[in-house]
């Protein structure tokens, strides 16, 4: 074995002094030899300067094999017959949670140990993070770690030797032992490119040198800012192969930045580089990353302009949006380049009911269910029964019970023996398979793949049946299914990297590349995006769901255990190294230092121009500012002896549009219009006509139905207050989709219980009939009794899901709709006037004459309806009935005030126009048709009595104009708009549809104009 090591400044001088002199030796046998040559680099993108250069210099590499650590790893696996196993991270990750939850199963009196096994059950990649820190130092966590997060990394290394995994750090040090001892397998190896940052991969490194018959290894000089670890990085090398022979240092090359870059300490140096900025640097900045991308894109061209570019690189944080958007820039306009980060495509797996899937197995409910539904039809479960039928179905089910839990609402949906679609619905749910909530390994993938099968996902099944072989039957503990979810997931995941053709150009001149991947490389420009706080520089320190003291702790004890192995080497003071079977570990400190050094190193590898790029603000969140980085800001400190302000930022973001206008880059022509986006206009302009009534793009028709609209009576009233969503329920078939996310689920449900409650307490023997009016005491025994038996049924089926008793926020709510019904019980026991009542009244559709010619339609479902008398039968209406409505919250008298009949009339009007109690109003109609001589309105409240109607028919008759408004809304079929379409300070459905905001004092105009009989009802001159 024959080493020979070499120290350089800069890659230039190792290059020219280095690897072309070993690369004209090689090229000489590596053809002839069996042995392989090697050449082995950080990252692929090295590999392909290397080949270019090789190119440039007129070297040819027939023989000579580049390849990565990883690259190299799998291929000396191979070629050593190593038997352990290097499982994929997401095993790993599930090995993890699955200890930590074994952890919470044993129980333990330490807190802090508990707390630690709970976030690593939900977030375990970041303590395997952690382990991967130490580990690839030569460390054990069990003995270095945090002492609350050992006995879940114990358990944890020991499922992984029941599932012969071992981690790829012990595999790399394993190769290194048998190395030593190995005859060669290569026979000539250059490394290059590697340093202090590359510390986890020194075992195996090492190994391949030992594997070869002669080793060459390029080393970069240490600079201030990560000098301890790159010093010892040399040394190390130095202690185990002998003394590195120092390149010499080429004179800098003219346009250098190096002296620029330095930052400018003394006043007179500040005051200096403020009056003479850095020539060759440039800043530009985007109001956002569309902005930026364009300018980044743009001043690509002017580089590429100028016959001094010979290698742009363009780095970029990660990919992303901003990375996505300059190469498909690059690609329009044709210029070919070499796209490092490329994007990923969706493959046979990213379909988008997959994710819905895991969805509602991780949380089955409602509105996740219907996603997946809507995604994945499955109506042959469900007896045929459409997804609107389904989805009103549960709602209606939740509804009553407010938890959404689908194993909950089968109970509910399969006891209800009124609805003719609860059972088929239940059955459906049945039938569609859901994970348990605790299950061992294999039960897991059983399960899934009968629902795979279900579903006809073959390829998942066939794949997850690859990645589970030979390990899952040895997992000894059971599986939460989040866990396992989660581990689905992540490995059933197809997507693959692509790039436009124009930027699958690896020779090109025009590389976008991570931050990470340029330091070795040599530049004539560069363009730095992405700038901004949290983009570049990413932060080091997340700790995730790990507590912050472990990670202190963790942090601490990473500098302890590095100064622990440091020692002086062989060439005495000023010579470090590190102990056999150890390197350095990278926390979050050092990872600061070297990405400083790398970026520095980056910087002063330029030639020519660099360019440094931010946006003002955040894509999502507009009104959101963002920040410069650490970088941009020391850049732009170094460069013009200023510091950034946001004045600044936005000067500098004038400036670049100015800098963009003022070029004269060919764009590429904009895209042809449809027909249909013309016809858009055309709606867009009609719905903003001034001084025009509601047209056929305003939820109107042009020509009137052969049939007249039917409504019931609540429709009728919603058609005043949201005459949109009413006129596409009934005319179009859609409506907004409930997500039961209003934020007024508990007044939905306490109003439909306390209903419900009441509606009981007639004990008519069937609908639509009189009875004798209880007793007070009868009244209150029958709510109380009705709302105990509803709490005890829900809590029956709580126990038969498994959930156990009813949770306390629900049992609260209870308590409150019972306070609320009982209010309302003694309110109506007080009714002493009334001796037959008849409760839940069916209102037929009934055609309601207003005048010769003219009918409204109308149905419905009234509360409650009292009478003095005796109606002629039990099911007859009586001749002066009381219509009661109940409301469980705060609501007024529908007696309007005022000194003359007019004014009472007016306001009353104005009530009726404004959707408030409309429907009441609407039921003394249909009552007064179906016969009624007399009748009474009255709303009831806990706060309210039932001494005299409130409203009498006559009141309702005087109303005469708006019912004949309502007709003409039924005849024409022209609602129209009116009130907010998202109002701030009121919960609402969303429109099913995309509708852009309309002028509310256009709209109110437009509302005047079309239904003149409601204009007087809506002013405000009566109060």
């Amino acid at each position: 074995m024959s080493v020979h090591l070499h120290s350089a400044a800069t890659f230039a001088s190792s290059w020219e002094s280095v690897f072309v002199p070993w690369q004209q030796r090689a090229s000489e046998t590596a053809w002839r030899q069996r042995k392989p040559t090697l050449v082995i680099v950080p990252f692929r993108s090295d590999a392909y300067l290397f080949k270019t250069r090789l190119l440039e210099e007129g070297l040819h590499g027939l023989g000579v094999q580049f390849m990565t650590p990883s690259e190299l790893r799998e291929d000396l696996i191979k070629r050593m017959a190593l038997r352990q196993r290097i499982p994929l991270r997401e095993h790993l990750q599930l090995l993890l949670a699955v200890a930590a939850e074994a952890i919470l199963e044993a129980g333990t009196e330490d807190e802090a140990s508990l707390a630690a096994a709970r976030a690593v059950a939900g977030a375990p990649d970041h303590l395997l993070h952690a382990v991967d820190q130490l580990s690839a130092g030569g460390w054990d966590f069990i003995d270095a770690g945090p002492e609350a997060l050992r006995p879940i990394v114990r358990e944890f290394k020991r499922l992984l030797e029941r599932c012969e995994f071992q981690l790829m750090h012990d595999v790399d040090r394993e190769l290194h032992r048998r190395a030593k001892s190995q005859t060669p397998l290569f026979a000539n190896v250059f490394i290059a490119g590697f340093s202090g940052a590359n510390w986890p991969v020194w075992p195996l490194l090492s190994a391949v040198v030992f594997l070869a018959e002669e080793a060459t290894v390029s080393l970069l000089d240490p600079r201030p800012e990560a000098e301890e670890l790159d010093s010892t990085w040399i040394g190390t090398w130095e202690e185990t192969f002998g003394a590195a022979d120092p390149v010499a240092m080429d004179d800098p090359e003219p346009g250098s930045f190096a002296d620029a870059l330095r930052l400018p300490e003394s006043p007179g140096d500040i005051e200096q580089r403020r009056k003479n900025p850095v020539t060759g640097i440039e800043f530009l900045v985007g109001r956002n990353t569309r902005d930026q991308a364009g300018a980044i894109v743009t001043k690509t061209m002017q580089y590429l302009s100028e016959g001094t570019c010979t290698r742009l690189g363009i780095l970029l944080p990660a990919g992303g949006a901003l990375a996505r958007s300059v190469a498909a820039l690059l690609a329009e306009h044709g210029v070919p380049h070499n796209d490092g980060l490329a994007h990923f495509a969706p493959g046979p797996f990213e379909e988008a009911a997959w994710p819905a899937w895991l969805a509602v197995q991780d949380n089955p409910r409602i509105d996740i269910l219907m996603r997946f539904l809507r995604l994945h039809p499955c109506e042959a479960l469900f007896g045929g029964l459409s997804l609107s039928r389904i989805e009103g179905g549960l709602r209606q089910a939740f509804n009553e019970v407010l938890i959404d839990d689908l194993r909950l609402l089968i109970e509910v949906l399969a006891s209800d023996s009124v609805r003719e679609t609860a059972r088929a619905i239940a059955d459906g749910l049945r039938a569609l398979p859901f994970l348990p909530e605790l299950a061992t390994f294999p039960e897991f993938l059983t399960q899934t793949s009968a629902i795979f099968a279900l579903f006809n996902w073959m390829e998942r099944d066939s794949e997850l049946n690859r990645l589970s072989s030979g390990w899952a039957q040895k997992i000894d503990h059971p599986i939460s299914r989040r866990a396992y979810l989660r581990w689905v997931g992540q490995v059933l995941v197809s997507m693959r990297a692509e790039r436009d053709p124009t930027g699958n150009h690896p020779y090109s001149r025009v590389h976008l590349l991570p931050y990470t991947q340029a330091e070795t490389q040599p530049w004539s420009h560069l363009i730095l995006a992405g700038l901004n706080e949290g983009g570049w520089p990413q932060p080091f320190d997340d700790s995730g769901y790990i507590g912050e003291e472990e990670i202190d702790t963790l942090n601490r004890r990473i500098r302890v255990l590095n100064e622990s192995i440091v020692r002086q080497g062989r060439q005495g003071e000023g010579h470090w190294t590190v102990k056999p079977g150890k390197a350095l570990c990278l926390g979050p400190v050092q990872k600061r230092d070297l990405t400083l050094r790398q970026f520095l190193n980056t910087l002063e590898s330029v030639t020519v121009g660099i360019a440094a790029s931010a946006s003002l603000s955040e894509e999502a969140q507009p009104a959101r500012a963002l920040n410069p980085s650490d970088f941009f800001t020391r850049l732009y400190f170094c460069a013009r002896g200023k510091a950034v302000s946001l004045a600044a930022m936005n000067a500098l973001q004038q400036e670049t549009v100015r800098w963009q206008e003022s070029g004269q880059m060919e764009t590429p022509p904009p895209p042809r219009l449809s027909k249909s986006v013309g016809q858009t206009r055309i709606a867009f302009d009609a719905r903003r006509a001034v001084g025009e009534p509601f047209g056929e793009y305003e939820f109107a028709l042009r020509e009137r139905l052969a049939r007249p609209i039917k409504l019931s009576a609540t429709r009728w009233e919603r058609a005043l207050t949201s005459p949109a969503s009413v006129w596409m329920h009934h005319l179009l078939g859609v409506e907004p989709r409930d997500d039961g996310n209003e934020g007024d689920g508990w007044s939905l449900a306490t109003g439909q219980w306390v209903h419900r409650w009441l509606g009981a307490v007639s004990a008519a023997p069937h609908k639509n009939t009189f009875v004798e009016m209880p007793t007070p005491a009868e009244i209150a025994s029958r709510t109380r009794w009705h709302a105990e038996a509803f709490r005890q049924t829900v809590a029956a089926w709580l126990a038969a899901i498994g959930r156990g008793d009813t949770p306390d926020w629900w049992f609260s709510g209870w308590r409150q709709a019972v306070a609320i019904a009982g209010s309302l019980a003694r309110r109506l026991g007080n009714a002493e006037a009334c001796a037959w009542m008849a409760t839940e009244w069916n209102v037929p559709p009934v055609e309601v004459e207003l005048e010769e010619g003219k009918t409204l339609h109308i149905h419905g479902r009234i509360d409650l309806i009292l009478s003095a008398g005796a109606p002629r039968r039990a099911t007859e209406l009586p001749a002066a009935p009381w219509i009661v409505d109940y409301k469980t919250g705060n609501k007024k008298s529908l007696n309007p005030s005022g000194k003359f009949p007019e004014d009472r009339a007016a306001k009353l009007a104005k009530k009726f126009a404004g959707g408030e109690s409309l429907q009441l109003a609407l039921y003394a109609l249909a009552l007064r048709q179906l016969g009624a001589e007399s009748l009474g309105i009255s709303v009831l409240t806990p706060d309210l009595t039932l001494d005299s109607p409130q409203l009498t028919l006559d009141d309702i008759n005087a109303q005469q104009r708006l019912w004949l408004g309502l007709h003409r809304m039924q005849e024409t079929g022209v609602f129209g708009m009116h009130g907010a379409l998202r109002d701030e300070f009121s919960f609402g459905n969303a429109y099913p549809l995309a509708t852009l905001p309309i002028d509310p004092v256009l709209l109110e105009e437009k509302w005047r104009i079309s239904h003149p009989e409601f204009n007087d009802a809506s002013e405000d001159d009566f109060e």
